[in-house]
């Protein structure tokens, strides 16, 4: 008898993380012996707090031998997944737009393989793409017999000139920094209660990252450094480091899929991976948060850092 697709112990859902989409199986079996919460109530509890995580895109719950879910996704669309037990399982998913179906297709087993099961793997490999390309405004997977639907166009490449005017536009604070030479002047910016600087790696102006700084007021730099490296594997691709004015930076290169029309979503996206990071360091024994706002004391650390890293470019011989 062929396995089935659905396990008792667990349920698989895809839940988005950062820019990304990933399959996840989450337990849902008893685990403490001493647990007096029944099996069925222990799994329906784990499914109702998935159902409600914003995180979590789709909760592939079997109910009587299939699961039907469905789900909504930026710039109207929606999702419906079918996945379907018994001797020959299947699965099928349906994409619309604004009501229009924009795509579809259904899954069988692959007759290359006999076993295990390809149908729930194939749904999710696709669902996963197709969340992904419309979270980063790739429809080029939408019918061409869609005649109401059109593609937008990708919005012009953002450097921190066109990066400026695009957050001035949208209210926010914001300051060019004073280099020497011909280096491209890095961006301040002001974002709740920090000053960060959106600069560009060996100040070409394209290849943009996002900067935010802490001091750790009253923490040992002992007890700094064990909290960094306890949490810097799991922040990445936050990069962690200490700067020689006794300043810690956390700095997030932005992607470089970046254009115009999605630039401040993901200025936004990324502010709350370096805040994230901040935090996990700020958790750690011995650190804690800064005991008062140091938003002035950013904007001159990163002034002199600046400023002293385009004087180093300057005196390159290249």
């Amino acid at each position: 008898m062929p396995m089935s697709v659905f396990n008792t112990d667990s349920v698989t859902i895809v839940r988005k993380k950062g820019d990304w989409y990933e399959q996840e199986k989450i337990n849902t079996a008893p685990v403490l012996p001493g647990a007096t919460v029944g099996k069925e109530r222990i799994r329906a509890g784990v499914i109702a707090r998935l159902r409600k995580d914003p995180s979590v895109l789709l909760v592939l719950e079997d109910r009587n031998g299939r699961a039907d879910e469905r789900a909504s996704l930026p710039d109207g669309f929606e999702m419906a997944v079918s996945l379907v037990d018994g001797e020959s399982p299947s699965g099928s998913l349906t994409v619309s737009h604004r009501g229009e179906k924009v795509y579809e297709e259904e899954f069988t087993q692959d007759s290359a393989k006999e076993e295990p099961c390809t149908v729930p793997g194939d749904l999710l490999e696709t669902v996963i793409d197709l969340a992904s390309c419309i979270e980063r405004q790739d429809y080029s997977f939408v019918s061409d017999e869609c005649d109401h639907f059109t593609d937008a166009e990708p919005g012009e490449e953002v450097g921190l000139l066109e990066a400026g005017r695009i957050m001035e536009a949208a209210g926010f604070q914001t300051e060019f920094v004073y280099t020497v030479g011909f280096a491209c002047k890095p961006l301040l910016f002001v974002h709740e209660n920090d000053v960060v600087l959106l600069g560009s790696r060996r100040f070409d102006g394209a290849t943009l990252y996002l900067e935010m700084k802490r001091l750790f007021y009253g923490a040992d730099r002992k007890a700094v450094l064990r909290g960094v490296e306890k949490v810097r594997e799991d922040c990445q691709p936050v990069d962690i480091f200490e700067c020689a004015d006794g300043s810690w930076s956390f700095r997030r290169e932005m992607d470089a899929d970046m254009d115009t029309d999605n630039f401040l979503d993901r200025l936004e996206s990324d502010v709350a991976l370096l805040r994230k990071a901040v935090a996990r360091v700020e958790e750690c024994e011995g650190v804690g948060g800064e005991p008062w706002s140091i938003i002035r004391e950013q904007r001159q650390l990163f002034i002199h850092e600046v400023i002293e890293a385009s004087v180093k470019l300057k005196a390159l011989n290249i």
